[in-house]
């Protein structure tokens, strides 16, 4: 593959960490995002049908069942180049890559964002006077209640610097808000040395304790 990235915003809602893996092909992150705690497998599958490319194939697909059957609690999302064909989508007859995916929704009880009425837009490579459907999102059910929609860039108005059509999915998240014990005391520090910034908060102060 050409290598796999994640890419989020760093702020104190949301923290994310890799999780260690031994398949190159295999990207694990977990973490929280505002309220929800979210596992994240990003992968890439091999195009190649060598006996090569189907023995690499198999081991990422025996490493991604390891990480399915641990999910318990977490929202899971497992998205990425599965080089796959399911045969719902596109001109493409289903391929093995296909079988094991439509498998895994019903073994792991997953659902494919492709296949929803709120996914727009159905092809996802396009080169060469071809195109085809070979990247998929796929989450558990935790994180399927917080899906709106999601939107697969077939005309390239967004982003057009690859073979491949971006994908925006959006889903819900609640920002969690910190419960305060009565009687509690919380002490915060606050350091600035803007002057209409400092006029404003001793304002307020003097407004809050009257």
């Amino acid at each position: 593959g050409g290598g796999l990235m994640i890419l989020h915003k760093e702020n104190n809602s949301i923290k994310f960490e890799k999780v260690p893996n031994v398949e190159k092909e295999i990207l694990e992150i977990e973490g929280k995002c505002m309220d929800l705690k979210i596992r994240t497998i990003l992968v890439y599958f091999d195009a190649r049908t060598t006996p090569e490319g189907k023995r690499r194939n198999l081991e990422i697909k025996k490493e991604i069942e390891r990480i399915l059957k641990s999910v318990e609690e977490e929202a899971l999302v497992v998205l990425g180049d599965f080089n796959a064909h399911i045969g719902l989508l596109g001109a493409q007859t289903i391929d093995r890559n296909g079988r094991m995916i439509l498998k895994w929704l019903n073994e792991y009880n997953l659902t494919m964002l492709n296949l929803d009425d709120r996914c727009e837009g159905t092809t996802t490579w396009e080169a060469r006077d071809q195109k085809s459907t070979v990247d998929f999102v796929l989450v558990n059910q935790k994180m399927y209640s917080r899906f709106i929609e999601m939107e697969i860039d077939e005309k390239r108005e967004k982003i057009d610097i690859s073979d491949h059509n971006l994908i925006t999915v959006t889903f819900k998240m609640k920002k969690q808000i910190e419960k305060i014990d009565k009687g509690k005391v919380i002490e915060k520090e606050y350091y600035t040395k803007d002057k209409l910034a400092l006029k404003i908060y001793r304002k307020k102060a003097r407004r809050f304790l009257g």
